[in-house]
Parts: C-alpha cells; structure tokens; sequence
C-alpha cells in the first residue's frame, strides 16, 4: 500500500510538472502556450561631412553715395564714381569633406540681380553682389558652386574665406534719395 501510494504521488507530480512546462510550451500545436514578443526601434543619423558658416549674421555698412551717381545710367549699372564695399564670409569644412559636393544659394528680394531697397526710402536703385575681384556679379536664386566664377576657393579647404562685395546699382523707377537697406540670405548646403 506504501508503494502504491508512492507511485500514485509520483504520478500526480509528474502530471502537475507537466502542465507547468506544458504553459511555456512554444509548440504551436499546444493550444496553451504562451508566447510574448517587443519591438526595439533604433534611429540614428549619418551625418555627411559638410561646412558651414563661421559667425552671426553680419551688417556691410555702405559708403553715402549722390543721386547723381545714377543719372543716365540704365538698369544694372553700377553708380559712378563709388567704390565696392567689401566683405568676408568665413567658411569651416569637416574633415573629409567633399568640395564638388558644396552648393551655396544667395536669396533676397529682387530681380535682374539686383537686390531691391526692401528697408527703406530710396528709390530707383538697389545692391548687386559681385565675387572678391568686383567684376563677376553672383546671382540671386541660383545654386552656385565651386565651380562658378568667383567661388572657386569658396570650399577649399576645412578654412575658407570668401572675399566678396556689394556696389549700388541703378534700379528701375525714378532716382530719389533716402535710406538703402536690404537683405540677402546667403545658404550653403551639401548635395
């Protein structure tokens, strides 16, 4: 009777080990098995090796010029007898950075390339920006590269600096004094 019970307790543990086991089962023919599962998402960035501007916004204060400057000149002209104003941006590059890959796009209201007095009252003139020599006027709204004329040093090396400058131009309308301010938004990007 003492074995008999023995091996009735046996029998009843294995059956009660088994239905334990038989709950973390992931036999899918055992209607009872349990199974979870999560999701990990990751998010990173790889980052191109780019350039950007050294600095804050900057103001290029221009020399006073007479509305005589402008007579019988027609639209685009410079003015007579003034000066460029110069000026510099200051380009860092990343190391390893790809020159061919570096853009820069001059925005600002205007037309013809000419940035109009958006600031104030004068009229019938506004800024053209020309490359470091004065001579090659940069355009507005366009991608330019360094390959563009006057841009060719622009993405050189991981420290550039690229001379620039602004004359007053003639603009269409009537010529009459008062206050020239306006903007341009100068974007360099990696394509």
């Amino acid at each position: 009777m003492k074995k008999l019970t023995s091996m009735a307790m046996a029998l009843a543990l294995t059956g009660v080990a088994g239905s334990a086991f038989a709950g973390t089962s992931t036999d899918n023919s055992n209607a009872t098995a349990l199974h979870a599962s999560t999701t990990v998402h990751f998010n990173g960035l790889v980052e191109e090796p780019t350039c950007s501007f050294k600095g804050k916004s900057m103001k290029v204060v221009l020399p006073v010029v007479s509305t005589a400057a402008f007579a019988n000149l027609t639209e685009g002209q410079p003015a007579l007898n003034t000066q460029k104003k110069d000026f510099s941006l200051y380009i860092s590059c990343a190391d390893q950075f790809q020159a061919n890959r570096m853009h820069m796009k001059i925005t600002g209201q205007g037309k013809n390339n000419i940035l109009e007095n958006t600031h104030g009252t004068a009229k019938g003139m506004g800024l053209q920006i020309f490359s470091g020599d004065g001579n090659t006027v940069l355009p507005i709204g366009q991608e330019l590269n360094s390959d563009t004329a006057g841009l060719t040093n622009a993405f050189l090396n991981n420290d550039n600096t690229l001379q620039l400058s602004t004359k007053y131009v003639r603009a269409s309308g009537d010529v009459t004094g008062g206050k020239l301010a306006t903007d341009a938004v100068f974007e360099i990007y990696y394509k």
